[in-house]
């Protein structure tokens, strides 16, 4: 959006363009209320005055709820907080145009990606009085894009990589890179399930469950053994705290649960030729995405190469 020029008010609550048609803040609002994108204004220090009902809807925060906790508001992903403000602060600053992708948290709080767009409204004498904004949500294409890349980048890992456990490590590496905050791959070994895999942006969170990596075992009954032994892939596309707390085997495992902050969890078997050589569990948990069927296609199609590959090198091993 470029800058809109105004003309000075001729009436209260009246605003003529510049090619002579009449707004009014009435207006304005009936068009707002219309449209498909989330809507804002600001006034022309840059401070949020306006939302329309479908930004309330889905953040759940009104504009008084905005202006009462500022930044501290929390419908923007704390990970995006620091550079969303950082640009919109500089576009204030020079009365520039503001366009930026960040993920906001709907009422129910999970968080999905919007890109921002925020134009200055201009008086005649090129200072801005006020600031209209939009935010699209582009969730669905983002996810798109990152699972086309996921799916190229895994397949190239693996046909480079020289044995099953290095299959395993740049497998769990490119799912956290691409598609969820948490990755585990877990194979048969034996008469046991071994986790031979686990990645997370956050060495330190990495090694703190690694000291869990024996100590609780698949066990029957439990959603890993459903999708290795039934081979069929388990979506739990929001995991509540009564399931969590259900899961936990003692005090020390809930701690490990809730550790991981789960949101939403796939657990994908790793099958070939009717074999089945473990399950790959991918867990969405600080970024606070739900995970849908179409991911699980995608992360299942995924661990059918990873699982042939594995079938692969060990025939060659």
């Amino acid at each position: 959006m470029h800058a809109v020029k105004f003309l000075r008010k001729r009436a209260p609550g009246r605003t003529r363009s510049t090619t002579g048609t009449a707004l009014d803040a009435g207006d304005f609002h009936v068009i707002a209320e219309a449209m498909p994108q989330l809507v804002w204004t600001a006034d022309a220090s840059g401070v949020a005055d306006y939302f329309n009902k479908r930004w309330i809807d889905y953040t759940g925060v009104d504009i008084d709820d905005f202006r009462a906790r500022g930044t501290e508001v929390g419908v923007v992903h704390p990970d995006d907080v620091a550079e969303t403000w950082d640009r919109w602060n500089r576009a204030v600053a020079g009365g520039t145009h503001y366009e930026h992708e960040f993920r906001l948290r709907d009422s129910k709080g999970d968080f999905r990606w919007f890109l921002s767009r925020a134009a200055p409204i201009l008086d005649t004498d090129g200072n801005v009085v006020r600031w209209i904004g939009t935010a699209t949500d582009v969730d669905d294409q983002k996810r798109s894009r990152e699972s086309l890349r996921f799916m190229v980048d895994a397949g190239n890992a693996m046909f480079a990589a020289p044995d099953v456990e290095a299959i395993c490590k740049e497998l769990a590496r490119i799912a956290v890179d691409h598609f969820a905050d948490w990755c585990f791959v877990t194979l048969a070994q034996d008469d046991r399930f071994e986790t031979v895999a686990m990645q997370h942006r956050n060495a330190d969170m990495v090694h703190f469950v690694e000291q869990y990596r024996h100590r609780y075992p698949p066990r029957p009954g439990d959603a890993f053994m459903r999708a290795v032994e039934n081979n069929e892939a388990q979506l739990y596309e929001r995991i509540l705290p009564e399931q969590v707390q259900a899961a936990a085997r003692d005090e020390e495992h809930l701690h490990l649960l809730e550790f991981l902050q789960m949101n939403s969890v796939m657990l994908l078997p790793l099958s070939c030729s009717g074999q089945t050589y473990g399950a790959l569990t991918m867990v969405s948990s600080e970024s606070g995405h739900v995970f849908t069927k179409s991911d699980m296609e995608v992360a299942g199609a995924i661990a059918d190469r990873a699982a042939m590959s594995d079938e692969q090198r060990r025939v060659y091993d």
